[in-house]
């Protein structure tokens, strides 16, 4: 989903994330809610997901968070 949003904008992001989270009244979790959230451009964000800092070169925010996880 992040890929074709990259690529394609967000307007076909949003139809891939409707098709793999329907939103017909279904909660979906934090993740889920965040997504549609940045896709319907809401200011945010409101989740922040630490992770996704560890698939960045080492150094910088990744060595703090190693820091302050130790």
């Amino acid at each position: 989903m992040l890929d074709c949003w990259r690529l394609k904008g967000a307007s076909p992001a949003q139809l891939l994330l409707d098709y793999l989270l329907p939103s017909s009244g279904l909660d979906h979790g934090l993740i889920g809610k965040e997504l549609r959230l940045r896709l319907s451009g809401a200011s945010g964000p409101g989740l922040l997901l630490d992770g996704l800092w560890f698939s960045r070169p080492h150094g910088g925010i990744t060595r703090v968070w190693e820091q302050i996880l130790r």
